[in-house]
């Protein structure tokens, strides 16, 4: 089953909390902001567990980069692949980066 979610990342619902650990967490364009970098990285272990992953699709934000850092200092993967992207994402370019982020041990 899929199940979406609109989530402040600073406030997560309890009954998101509730049913986490999840075995995939799948975000996209949710790094546009410095300020939502720590609170979503501190929140995805919960969401994740220590098995499961996240998959994040960035249309190369500037404030990604504080977000994979924190991620980084935690000892989690940081894979980033570059994805052409067929439409028009402004400043950005036709390219978008997908991060496949995995917490340590998995």
């Amino acid at each position: 089953m899929v199940r979406t979610m609109l989530v402040d990342w600073r406030r997560p619902p309890e009954d998101l909390l509730r049913e986490a650990p999840f075995d995939l967490v799948i975000a996209a364009d949710v790094l546009y902001e410095p300020r939502n970098a720590e609170p979503l990285a501190a929140l995805l272990p919960a969401l994740t567990g220590s098995d499961g992953e996240a998959w994040i699709a960035d249309p190369r934000r500037p404030d990604a980069r504080p977000f994979l850092d924190a991620l980084d200092d935690r000892g989690w993967s940081v894979a980033t692949s570059e994805v052409p992207f067929e439409g028009r994402l402004d400043e950005t370019g036709p390219i978008v980066l997908f991060h496949r982020l995995r917490p340590p041990g998995a």
